[in-house]
């Protein structure tokens, strides 16, 4: 049987990825004027929920590190 605390989790971390996607290009040219990552540079996002825009500019660091205090978003 499956679990519905788990759908319901799993539909909400769905529902905000595509929440997050629809402003995410106007956010990743904001974030992109605003810093320099060079190839050397570790990169700590708190609060990073999935990664993915973080993952969008961070292309040419070292490591991206990633601290979501919500296990069911990672």
């Amino acid at each position: 049987m499956t679990n519905i605390r788990e759908l319901y989790n799993n539909f909400i971390v769905k529902l905000q990825e595509f929440t997050y996607t629809i402003g995410a290009t106007k956010r990743i040219q904001v974030m992109s004027q605003h810093i320099d990552i060079r190839p050397s540079d570790i990169l700590l996002d708190i609060g990073g929920n999935t990664g993915k825009i973080t993952q969008a500019y961070s292309n040419n660091c070292k490591e991206v590190v990633v601290l979501e205090p919500k296990r069911n978003v990672l």
